[in-house]
This record gives C-alpha cells, sequence and structure tokens, in this order.
C-alpha cells in the first residue's frame, strides 16, 4: 500500500495499484501555481533578504580587497587569504604570532575592540557585560587548525591567550620589544 502512495504521490495524478489488487487507485491533489503568483513574490523577497544580510559580516574577509596581481589562499573551510597574508602568517616564528597575524587579518578592528576568545562576561561599575565571542566563529576554528599544523604542540589555552592579546584594549598595538642596555653592567666588572 506505501508503494502506491509513493508513486502517486510521485505521478502527481491518479494510478492504478501496482500490485494488481482491487483497491481503489489513490489520488493526490496537487497545488497549482502561477509563475507570478504571491508564493513565487514571497520567495523572491525571501532570497533578496538573505542575500543582502549574506553580504553584512563582522569580518574583513568576507569583503577582503584583493590588490591586483594577488592571489587568494583558502585556508580550511572559510578562511580566505591573500598570497601576501597567507606566506607573512606561515613565515612568523612563533605559533602565537602566526595566531595574532591571522586574527588581525581575518577580524575587523571594531569587532576586536569589543570582543574575547570565548566571550567572558566582566562587571564594571555593578554592570555585568557579556563581551562576545570569537570562539564561535568557523574562521577562528581555521586559524587555529592552519596553526596547528606548523605548530602541533600549541595548545588550546595558549591559542586562547593568542586571540585574547589581540582583542579588547590591544587592537591596533603591537608588542614592543624591550631594550635593556647592557653597557652599565658590563662596566662595572
Amino acid at each position: 500500500m506505501e508503494e502506491e502512495m509513493d508513486s502517486a504521490l510521485h505521478d502527481g495524478n491518479r494510478s492504478p495499484p501496482k500490485n494488481g489488487s482491487g483497491s481503489k487507485p489513490v489520488t493526490t491533489s496537487t497545488p497549482k501555481t502561477n509563475s507570478s503568483g504571491p508564493a513565487l513574490s514571497d520567495l523572491q523577497k525571501l532570497c533578496n533578504v538573505i542575500l543582502s544580510n549574506a553580504s553584512v559580516s563582522g569580518t574583513n574577509n568576507s569583503t577582503l580587497e584583493v590588490p591586483p596581481g594577488e592571489n587568494l589562499v583558502r585556508v580550511g573551510e572559510v578562511l580566505t587569504l591573500t598570497r601576501s597574508q597567507h606566506m607573512d602568517a606561515k613565515l612568523a616564528r612563533t605559533p602565537s604570532a602566526m595566531t595574532m597575524e591571522l586574527i588581525r587579518v581575518t577580524f575587523s578592528d571594531k569587532r576586536l575592540k569589543r570582543s574575547s576568545y570565548a566571550g567572558q562576561k566582566r562587571t564594571r561599575n555593578g554592570v555585568v557585560e557579556q563581551k562576545p565571542s570569537l570562539k564561535k566563529y568557523r574562521s577562528t576554528k581555521d586559524i587555529q587548525n592552519f596553526v596547528n599544523q606548523r605548530f602541533p604542540h600549541f595548545t588550546q589555552s595558549q591559542f586562547s591567550h593568542a586571540v585574547n592579546a589581540c582583542t579588547g584594549n590591544n587592537v591596533g598595538q603591537t608588542p614592543k620589544p624591550k631594550l635593556v642596555d647592557l653597557s652599565d653592567s658590563e662596566g662595572e666588572d
């Protein structure tokens, strides 16, 4: 009986039973739609809304401006970098430097300023603030996998510290090396 129902649904009209039994043929009614009907216009509106929202994103990566002569390199499932950004990241000496380079390239300064890796809650002046998490984005996971390919010993904890070093008040700042004057200590011997 189920086969009869399936075949009737696929045919869309009356069909005789396949097994030759004397049961009644099954009829189905298929809705007839006009191609210019309200269902189609609603579908077009929905597609337009989806497409317009898809272009708005929190990452610089979605609106990546490629200089002429630059090729794009796909890193993971979502993350796309220019060839020069990819090479800069691969040439980093430490996994933290590589992570920080990729995070700064991938996310906008605005998003980095107000986010943290895990989205911690902070209490300031009696008001609880929830920071948005960068952990939920697929591009963050792609960055972590890319870094772990080159530095397999890089742990989750170290990765989160490197990401948090790029967020909050640290946005736009690069670590400055400390200069130590050794000339004073050498002369005392």
